[in-house]
């Protein structure tokens, strides 16, 4: 891989990751996109779109150490969706350290709320944990993305429960808007 446009990116057949992946080829960035699975449809659409696909999992130091070979450049995101909260954690640890230990120049890192503890909100929590962690206590160079919610989230009850009627809320904005 030419050194100067390359980028290794975990989570590329997420959400997230994968739009970041998909992206940066279009820009044509060389794009080593970390997958559990290369057979899937989504890696297998990053593959025809020319990103390298490397097997990997965010548990696993071995493979991690592996598919960070030569990068120096990195964009990570850790879900805690499908790990819980101290998953997201643990396996953000492992990538921090797995870009420490091969020299990652910088590390983009796709984080979440305000980025300061005490918001009650755990997935808020873990990321404001991951964040110290690698630029206090690894003192790796490292940008914190915080988007806002995502609408395709706004759909799923896990992430917006209905609240029941909106009252003389409705009534308000409603009038607010005529």
């Amino acid at each position: 891989m030419n050194k100067t446009k390359q980028v290794l990116i975990l989570g590329a057949t997420g959400n997230v990751g994968g739009a970041a992946a998909r992206e940066m080829l279009q820009r044509n960035w060389q794009v080593r996109a970390v997958t559990r699975n290369p057979q899937s449809e989504k890696a297998q659409a990053l593959a025809r779109l020319g990103a390298e696909l490397v097997q990997a999992d965010m548990d696993d130091r071995a493979s991690l150490d592996a598919a960070f070979d030569g990068m120096t450049r990195v964009f990570s995101v850790q879900s805690w969706g499908i790990s819980g909260v101290d998953g997201e954690i643990r396996q953000g640890r492992k990538v921090a350290e797995a870009a420490k230990a091969a020299g990652v120049l910088h590390l983009v890192f796709g984080s979440a709320g305000v980025g300061e503890s005490g918001t009650g909100v755990p997935h808020f929590e873990s990321k404001v944990v991951l964040e110290s962690y690698m630029r206090e206590e690894l003192g790796l160079p490292t940008t914190a993305v915080r988007p806002g919610p995502f609408m395709e989230l706004m759909s799923q009850k896990a992430f917006f429960p209905a609240m029941g009627a909106w009252g003389a809320h409705g009534a308000k904005l409603a009038g607010a808007i005529a």
